[in-house]
């Protein structure tokens, strides 16, 4: 399976089983950012993470600090300008 087709199955599973988390039944998945965590059989562990396909860098940047930076209640739509 090649990485495009992984990042569409992952957003394909995101979009079914996260629907809990759109605000409303007309609302569409975008994007994402996942961060997972691996440890192999000696103990050692790394993070890896992914990202939609069409993702650019400053996206996966931003999903992540304002993830970890703002309470959700305060998330707004950023403007041009």
């Amino acid at each position: 399976m090649s990485v495009e087709e992984s990042q569409d199955r992952i957003h394909n599973a995101l979009a079914a089983e996260a629907s809990w988390l759109a605000e409303n039944d007309k609302a569409y998945l975008l994007g994402w950012q996942v961060v997972v965590e691996w440890m192999d059989e000696d103990g050692e562990r790394w993070l890896a993470q992914a990202a939609h396909k069409d993702s650019t860098a400053w996206q996966r940047m931003g999903y992540l600090t304002a993830a970890l930076s703002t309470e959700r209640e305060k998330w707004e739509v950023p403007t041009d300008g």
